[in-house]
């Protein structure tokens, strides 16, 4: 069963805008400019996620990594008799 949608955005456009946006609408057999304009936000919504959640793991990576470098340095700085290095 669908969520009943209680919320409203609102937005203005420019006449040129709204008769482009009705062109759009019409190529693509959208329902109505409220539908299109869901979609379209829902969609960027999805990708703002996604997107989100990538960069996380591309950080989470990013700081093993880096603990892995440091004990390498550690551990070189050793072999070659500089502790501390």
């Amino acid at each position: 069963m669908f969520a009943r949608r209680t919320r409203t955005v609102s937005f203005r456009l420019v006449e040129a805008e709204y008769h482009h946006l009705q062109k759009v609408c019409a190529a693509h057999g959208v329902r109505s400019l409220s539908d299109f304009a869901r979609g379209a936000v829902l969609r960027l919504i999805a990708e703002s996620a996604a997107t989100g959640e990538i960069a996380e793991s591309i950080e989470s990576r990013l700081d093993r990594l880096d603990v892995h470098v440091k004990m390498l340095e550690r551990e070189l700085g050793r072999l070659l008799g500089r502790e501390g290095a």
